[in-house]
């Protein structure tokens, strides 16, 4: 035990010295803070929803570690090194953009895209199979507050030429809705339909249609589907 703490001692000042390191190095930082200063914190290793690739496929070997600390006697999720920003671009290069959707998500929105290696960190009812048919929500979704309200899961199959209905509920009025598919690069904008803060639209799908959806808000990735024809 001495030995595993003055490896993390040792991890955590170097991450905090350095001002780099990848989600062991965010995660080892913030549970040695928290627990300076009297605070019980843990880190949690499990698997993480990070790529239009991971929609359908249920959690495997360990790719990401976040948090959990307790405050007033009850458990709240965080993820420090997604809170901090994004890797973009090619070649890739670490985005800095503060979210504070990742500090004390609620666990139905945390589990979206974490899954605990140790099931009593979900904090919610869902399940490996709800985890694989999640969309994947990138960081904008949680930053503003969008709820997706349908469609509700990350595969969408379809025989014929159609649309997929979208219901977006806390759109704000002026905010510009555009998707683009993996075989079209093309950004093509969409006029919802507002009630209130609730935008409904449809998405047209081609005969030949496949690969993966993004639906963009404001210039900003929001959640990705992956389009299948059966």
């Amino acid at each position: 035990m001495a030995k595993e703490r003055k490896f993390k001692d040792d991890l955590a000042i170097k991450t905090l010295k350095t001002r780099k390191g990848v989600c062991q190095g965010y995660a080892t930082l913030f549970e040695s803070l928290a627990q300076s200063v009297g605070l019980e914190a843990v880190i949690i290793p499990g698997t993480s929803k990070s790529h239009p690739t991971h929609i359908g496929k249920a959690p495997g070997a360990s790719d990401h570690a976040w948090n959990a600390v307790k405050i007033n006697g009850q458990w709240k999720l965080l993820d420090v090194t997604w809170g901090a920003g994004t890797v973009t671009g090619e070649p890739l290069k670490f985005d800095f953009r503060f979210n504070d959707g990742y500090f004390f998500t609620s666990p139905d929105d945390f589990v979206l895209n974490h899954y605990p290696d140790n099931e009593k960190w979900l904090l919610t009812n869902a399940d490996k199979d709800d985890f694989a048919s999640f969309p994947l929500y990138y960081g904008s979704y949680l930053m503003e507050g969008f709820r997706f309200m349908a469609p509700g899961r990350g595969l969408v199959a379809y025989t014929v030429a159609g649309t997929v209905p979208f219901k977006i509920k806390n759109l704000k009025p002026g905010d510009r809705i555009a998707y683009r598919f993996t075989k079209d690069p093309a950004f093509k904008e969409v006029q919802p339909k507002q009630d209130g803060d609730v935008a409904e639209f449809e998405i047209p799908l081609g005969s030949n249609t496949g690969g993966y959806l993004t639906v963009y808000i404001n210039q900003r990735s929001v959640a990705s589907y992956r389009i299948v024809k059966s």
